[in-house]
C-alpha cells in the first residue's frame, strides 16, 4: 500500500500542470479572440461560442501610418474593422488615428506591441469628436500592451491617440498594431421592480446590456 501511494505521487508530480485558459465566452477569451484574430479581407463566419457576447473583428484591411500623424489634424483614417499598423519613431512621437464611430456603439480598441515582442509601452487614449477631451485612457491592461472599451454617446469622429511610456522610448522596432471592432450583446436586460435594495436586485449576467 505504502509503495502504491509513493507511485501515485510520482506520477502526479511528473505530469505537467495544464495551461490556465480562459473560458470560452468570457471577456478575457473575447479579447484573446479579437487580438489574434488574422487580418483577412472578407467578412469571417461569426463565432458560435459567444452567442450573447461577441466581438466584431471582421479585418476589412490592416491601415498602415503616414507620418506626420501627431496631432488630430493630421491624424490618419481607420474604419471599425480594421488593423491600424505602425511605429513610435522617433522618440517622442505620437501616432493619431480617427475613427466614425455611432451613439450606442461599445467600441474594443486593443493594442498589440509588448505581447508581440516589440518593445514598445503603449500608452492608448480615446479623444472626443472635439479633439480634446480625452474621454478613456489606458495602460498596462494586457502586460505593457493597452485597451480601451468605450461605449459611445454620441455619433461622431473619434480619435485614438498611441505613445510609447517615457520621454526616451521610440525607434523603427518600436511597432504597433491597434485592432478596432465593437462589442455587441445578444441579451438585452430588463429591470424588475422593486429594485432598490440589494436584496431586491435584478438579476443580470455578464455580457447582459
Amino acid at each position: 500500500m505504502r509503495w502504491s501511494v509513493v507511485v501515485l505521487l510520482a506520477l502526479l508530480s511528473a505530469t505537467p500542470a495544464s495551461a490556465q485558459t480562459p473560458a470560452v465566452g468570457s471577456w478575457p477569451d473575447l479579447v484573446r479572440r479579437l487580438r489574434d484574430t488574422p487580418a483577412v479581407r472578407h467578412k469571417p463566419t461569426p463565432s458560435t461560442a459567444a452567442a450573447n457576447l461577441a466581438i466584431t473583428a471582421n479585418l476589412a484591411a490592416i491601415v498602415d501610418e503616414g507620418e506626420p500623424n501627431n496631432d488630430v489634424s493630421t491624424a490618419d483614417s481607420v474604419a471599425l474593422g480594421d488593423r491600424a499598423s505602425g511605429a513610435i519613431n522617433p522618440a517622442g512621437d505620437v501616432d493619431t488615428w480617427f475613427v466614425d464611430l455611432t451613439a450606442g456603439q461599445f467600441v474594443s480598441i486593443d493594442v498589440d506591441a509588448s505581447q508581440s515582442g516589440s518593445p514598445l509601452d503603449p500608452i492608448l487614449a480615446l479623444l472626443a469628436p472635439d479633439g480634446r477631451t480625452v474621454v478613456a485612457f489606458n495602460d498596462d491592461f494586457d502586460g505593457l500592451d493597452s485597451r480601451i472599451s468605450y461605449r459611445v454617446p454620441a455619433s461622431g469622429r473619434y480619435f485614438v491617440v498611441i505613445s510609447a511610456f517615457g520621454p526616451l522610448a521610440g525607434g523603427p522596432e518600436f511597432r504597433y498594431a491597434i485592432n478596432i471592432g465593437t462589442v455587441t450583446c445578444g441579451v438585452v436586460g430588463t429591470e424588475q421592480e422593486p429594485n432598490g435594495t440589494p436584496a431586491t436586485a435584478t438579476l443580470t449576467a455578464v455580457g447582459f446590456d
